[in-house]
C-alpha cells in the first residue's frame, strides 16, 4: 500500500516532465513527453536499467511499446527515430536499479507479464516486434511486488492496461471525463480525480498540508475523524476518498477554508474552471457542483 506520492514537475509546466516519488517504495518513475526526450539523459536512474511504457495511437486505436532495458536512455533516443513508425506521443519510465532483488532475469519477466497481459486483454495494440522472455530461474517474488506497484503507478497516471480496447479518440474522451489533477501548496501535494459521475476521487497516499493558526475547527474535526477512521495518518490519506464538492476537498488538503478552486491544476496545464469550460464531454452538472 501506498503511504505518500509526490509529484514534481520537471520544467515548471505539467506538459513537461513529471517526476513521482513514492515514500515505500525506492522507485522514482517518469512521465516524460516525446519532444522531450533527448532533453531527459541527466534524470536519475534513466542511466541504468528498467522497465518503459510508450503510449500513442495506431490508426483509430491506442498503441503501446514495452520494453525491458539495460540502460533505459540508452534505447529511448532510438524509439524518437522509430516515431514515423509507431505513433507514440509519451512515455512511462520507471528505473529500477535501486532494486537490488532485480536483475536482467527479473525484468524480462516483468515485461513478459505485462506484455501477456495486455495481449490477452486486447486492450492495445501492441508495437513490440518480439515476445519478451520468460525466465524460469528468476525472482517471483520480487518480479510480483514490483508488477504490482508499477501497475498501480500507471493507474494513478490514467493508463489502465487492461480495460477493454477502444478507439484512440473514445479513449481520449474517457481521459477527459477521468481527468487527472494536482495540489502543489506550501506542503501539501495531492493528486485528484474528476470522474465521469462528477465526484472526486483524492488518489490514496496524497499529503496534506499540517494545520495552522488559520485553519477552521470543522477542517480539524474531520481530519480528526478521518485519522481515527484509518483514513489519514501522519497526514498522508491511505486510501482513495470520494468528495462530491471541489472545494471541501482542497480545503481539507490545504487546511484553510478555500472559496475557489484555483489551486487545482490539470496535467494539461489547466486551472479547474478553464479546463470545465473547454471540456465539452464534461456536462454542466459539473460546473455546477463545482
Amino acid at each position: 500500500m501506498t503511504e505518500s506520492v509526490m509529484l514534481e514537475m520537471l520544467d515548471g509546466s505539467s506538459q513537461g516532465r513529471l517526476k513521482l516519488a513514492f515514500t515505500d517504495w525506492p522507485v522514482t518513475p517518469y512521465k516524460l513527453p516525446y519532444e522531450m526526450i533527448n532533453e531527459c539523459q541527466d534524470l536519475p536512474g534513466i542511466d541504468g536499467p528498467g522497465l518503459y511504457f510508450l503510449f500513442g495511437r495506431d490508426g483509430v486505436y491506442s498503441g503501446l511499446y514495452l520494453g525491458a532495458a539495460r540502460y533505459i536512455y540508452s534505447e529511448l533516443p532510438d524509439h524518437v527515430m522509430e516515431n514515423t513508425v509507431f505513433a507514440w506521443d509519451q512515455a512511462v519510465v520507471f528505473p529500477l536499479g535501486g532494486l537490488s532483488d532485480l536483475g536482467q532475469m527479473e525484468l524480462q519477466n516483468l515485461a513478459f507479464y505485462f506484455y501477456s497481459g495486455v495481449k490477452a486483454a486486447g486492450s492495445y495494440v501492441l508495437w513490440n516486434d518480439f515476445v519478451p522472455r520468460y525466465d524460469n530461474a528468476a525472482d517471483l517474488r520480487a518480479v510480483g511486488l514490483t508488477y504490482g506497484k508499477i501497475k498501480e503507478t500507471l493507474e494513478l497516471l490514467g493508463f489502465d492496461l487492461f480495460q477493454a480496447r477502444q478507439k484512440y479518440e473514445d479513449w481520449a474522451e474517457q481521459r477527459v471525463k477521468s481527468e487527472l489533477f494536482y495540489i502543489g501548496c506550501g506542503e501539501a501535494s495531492a493528486l485528484c480525480r474528476l470522474n465521469a459521475d462528477c465526484s472526486f476521487t483524492l488518489v490514496m497516499g496524497s499529503r496534506l498540508a499540517p494545520l495552522t493558526d488559520d485553519s477552521s475547527e470543522r477542517i480539524a474535526a474531520l481530519r480528526k475523524k478521518m485519522q481515527k477512521a484509518g483514513k489519514l495518518k501522519d497526514l498522508a490519506t491511505t486510501r482513495d476518498l470520494t468528495f462530491r464538492d471541489a472545494l471541501a476537498m482542497l480545503s481539507l488538503i490545504v487546511g484553510t477554508e478555500c472559496q475557489e478552486c484555483d489551486q487545482l491544476l490539470s496535467l494539461s496545464g489547466l486551472t479547474l474552471s478553464e479546463y470545465l469550460a473547454g471540456a465539452q464531454a464534461v456536462s454542466k452538472k459539473v460546473v455546477q457542483v463545482v
